[in-house]
């Protein structure tokens, strides 16, 4: 296809072709056996039903210029997931705004009433970023406090926000598809 001067070229990245492909892999209805392999990777767990997925992520949500990838709820835990091709510490920050918007969607859909004297329960969350970049091999825990400024080390912060960061190589991703006799 050839393209007139006037008209633009489209510009895709591998950037965003790298969240399509996640968000098409694992965040769609109709791959919700692959949603539960990566549920069951993430929580090492063995669960077999994919209908028991409720799909939660914001349909074109753009919150300060980042975009929710996929969210899903299975046996009343939150997963969201987040695909990463650069390293950012600031992941838990960036995972809470995330988690309060569908913490949000979920109260207002299930018509939750958080002011009335009886406990609200809600889904427990797990918060993941897959980075598969070239800054550093090893997984971390990226915890939220550590970007708090304080003077004193003895006071503490009443909110943490924890995020696992799993490093996805080559190798790793082989050995997480593939079974052992390949």
């Amino acid at each position: 296809m050839e393209y007139s001067a006037s008209i633009p070229s489209p510009v895709i990245s591998i950037k965003n072709i790298r969240t399509a492909c996640s968000v098409f892999l694992f965040g769609e209805e109709g791959n919700r056996e692959w949603t539960l392999s990566l549920y069951n990777a993430v929580n090492h767990t063995g669960y077999t039903n994919p209908d028991d997925i409720e799909f939660t992520t914001m349909e074109d949500a753009i919150y300060m210029e980042m975009k929710n990838d996929i969210s899903v709820i299975l046996c009343q835990v939150m997963n969201v997931y987040k695909q990463q091709s650069t390293y950012n510490p600031n992941m838990p920050a960036r995972q809470m705004m995330y988690a309060v918007k569908l913490y949000d969607q979920y109260i207002q859909q299930k018509k939750l009433n958080l002011y009335g004297k009886k406990l609200v329960r809600l889904p427990l969350p797990k918060l993941v970023a897959f980075y598969n970049g070239t800054e550093g091999e090893d997984d971390q825990l990226l915890k939220l406090s550590d970007a708090f400024t304080r003077e004193e080390e003895a006071v503490e912060s009443d909110i943490e926000v924890r995020v696992r960061m799993s490093t996805l190589t080559m190798e790793r991703m082989r050995a997480f598809w593939l079974p052992a006799d390949r």
